[in-house]
């Protein structure tokens, strides 16, 4: 027997019966879903299904003596006139230079001690904290 032949015998003995006589498989129905799933918001009493077991939702416990205050202004006037940024250095950790000496993101700035009406009430002088370095800015 040739190498086809043989070949041919194969395929057709992997073959059922029925589709060897030109019978063909029934389709299958489409798959139909039986509940869908949607979002709708939380009562008081359930929990969050992302939240971790044993966490509670806090409740807001609103007191009629204080009424809600817009955004409140600082209290301490900083003036950004004797802070001068020379450069930015960017990576790990990120550097800012400034007045000549170098601070990372967390550390506080060096600042001559001053009698000012401020530090009179505060007891010393605000301290300033570099918050972020970005490409560009600083954040204090």
């Amino acid at each position: 027997m040739s190498p086809r032949a043989t070949h041919l015998l194969l395929l057709l003995a992997m073959f059922p019966a029925a589709l060897r006589a030109g019978e063909t498989k029934p389709t299958p129905e489409p798959y139909q879903l039986k509940k869908r799933s949607a979002f709708s918001t939380l009562g008081d009493e359930q929990r969050a299904p992302f939240w971790p077991i044993g966490w509670v939702k806090r409740r807001a416990v609103a007191t009629a003596a204080a009424p809600v205050a817009h955004v409140e202004q600082p209290k301490i006037q900083f003036d950004t006139s004797g802070l001068k940024l020379t450069s930015i250095l960017i990576g790990t950790p990120s550097l800012a230079i400034i007045n000549g000496r170098s601070y990372s993101e967390g550390d506080f700035l060096r600042q001559p001690r001053v009698a000012t009406p401020a530090a009179a009430l505060l007891g010393s002088a605000p301290r300033v904290r570099v918050y972020r370095i970005n490409d560009g800015n600083v954040v204090l």
